[in-house]
């Protein structure tokens, strides 16, 4: 199991859940009566599949390999794709916090606002992590750092599995 392969492949699946938020939110701002349902799996999605599943392997694997091979997580690409990461959790819970209080009046600007804002910053943020961090980390993590890295990557969504295509499913809801 190629380890990059796998974290690209979760982000065409996140890229989907981005799209499902996004039709969400045109439908609020276009004044849809939206049951609770529909955005409470979509923040399931977003972070069970988005945060626990997919950045655990990178918090938690491929960033720390990035710094074992020499790039700190204080400064440089690392430290902006954690900051990115923190930044996209802060829209999360502007978007629960919103869905709580009703989706009525200003709760339901608040949520088209940062569903809004959330899907800009990932989008943005995946194609940075695809395009220079993961070529990065191909180039720098060799040998038995990768075989580590791929080991790791490999436990995570062996057990994770089912929990990984419960919640994908929450996206054809």
């Amino acid at each position: 199991m190629d380890p990059i392969d796998t974290l690209m492949d979760e982000h065409r699946t996140i890229e989907r859940g981005l799209d499902a938020l996004e039709v969400l939110a045109g439908q609020l701002a276009d004044g849809a009566d939206i049951s609770r349902e529909r955005p409470d799996a979509l923040l399931s999605f977003i972070r069970e599949y988005g945060d626990d599943f997919h950045h655990q392997k990178e918090e938690g694997l491929l960033f720390p390999a990035l710094g074992r091979a020499g790039m700190p997580s204080n400064m440089g690409p690392v430290a902006v794709m954690l900051h990115e990461h923190d930044v996209g959790r802060a829209h999360v819970e502007s978007m629960a916090a919103a869905v709580d209080a009703g989706l009525a009046g200003d709760a339901r600007g608040a949520f088209i606002t940062h569903a809004r804002g959330f899907a800009q910053l990932l989008r943005s943020h995946i194609q940075k992590e695809d395009g220079i961090l993961y070529p990065m980390a191909r180039q720098r993590i060799t040998g038995p750092q990768w075989e580590e890295l791929a080991a790791g990557v490999k436990a995570v969504v062996d057990s994770k599995r089912a929990e990984a295509e419960r919640l994908v499913a929450l996206l054809d809801g």
